[in-house]
């Protein structure tokens, strides 16, 4: 099924169950959309065992937020941004506590805190790819390959171009 349809009670029991799919409850972000606004939330509790201990698993929540930018804001490209960002951050290997494997190294079983930072940091690196690949499509586009003059605080910077890009970004790709 692409959507179920029921009571609170058996929503919760299904989405408990369901969520041994993903791995654990910290996984799976829900949308609750009626005629009016939606709430759009993890589908884990408030768990007051973990409460201030930093080792919650903030990825439900995070993309709770790809789902409200999709649904709500129709920001379907911002929204697979935040989808790609978690993705990434996973593939790298980086786990909260809750999803870590036997063998994940120390190093990479992080605490709420540090996730959200991985996420942002992937979330950068993945606009700066998006401008890349805009920046040089419209340098394609108007044949712009020559010189580029910036005028900063007074200052004027020439770049030639892909440059401009490596300068501006720091990019090291």
């Amino acid at each position: 099924f692409d959507v179920v349809v029921t009571a609170n009670l058996f929503g919760d029991i299904l989405t408990d169950e369901a969520s041994q799919i993903a791995g654990s409850m910290g996984m799976l972000a829900s949308a609750s959309i009626g005629d009016g606004t939606g709430v759009y939330e993890p589908i884990h509790g408030s768990a007051h065992d973990i409460t201030g201990k930093g080792v919650a698993n903030p990825l439900a929540s995070i993309l709770s937020v790809a789902l409200l930018l999709d649904i709500s804001f129709g920001l379907q490209k911002e929204s697979a941004l935040v989808i790609s960002a978690v993705d990434k951050v996973l593939k790298e290997g980086f786990r909260t506590r809750d999803i870590a494997y036997v063998y994940t190294s120390k190093d990479k079983i992080l605490g709420t805190q540090k996730m959200g930072e991985e996420i942002i940091f992937a979330v950068s690196i993945l606009l700066k790819i998006l401008f890349q690949e805009v920046f040089f499509s419209w340098m394609k586009r108007h044949k712009n390959y020559g010189l580029i003059i910036l005028e900063e605080s007074g200052e004027k910077h020439f770049f030639f171009g892909d440059f401009i890009f490596q300068q501006l970004y720091h990019w090291e790709g």
